[in-house]
């Protein structure tokens, strides 16, 4: 998805939301893949570095999803896995307060 920018980066967002999406409709979600997100796209420092330069939506989306699941109950998600949510939401929001 690197290779393609920003729209790969929208396209990573993209499927976070279907995972969502999926959640919400059927409720068959298993909580691995909602932490599988987390682990590819927010605590690995390399992509989410990637996303925050690429589409900085693309990451406040995925990370507004996660928030969204976590107080929905549709992931019951790890406290280590929702801070570091929490933290990544906070970051791309202050980012996007300072181009504003």
């Amino acid at each position: 998805m690197r290779r393609h920018g920003f729209q790969g980066a929208r396209a990573a967002a993209s499927r976070v939301n279907t995972l969502f999406k999926w959640s919400a409709t059927s409720g068959q979600v298993a909580k691995p893949l909602f932490d599988a997100v987390v682990h590819t796209y927010i605590m690995d420092e390399e992509n989410r570095a990637w996303l925050r330069e690429e589409n900085p939506y693309a990451l406040e989306e995925i990370t507004r999803r996660l928030l969204e699941a976590a107080s929905r109950e549709l992931w019951d998600a790890d406290a280590d896995l929702l801070a570091a949510v929490q933290s990544a939401a906070l970051e791309i929001e202050g980012d996007m307060e300072e181009t504003m």
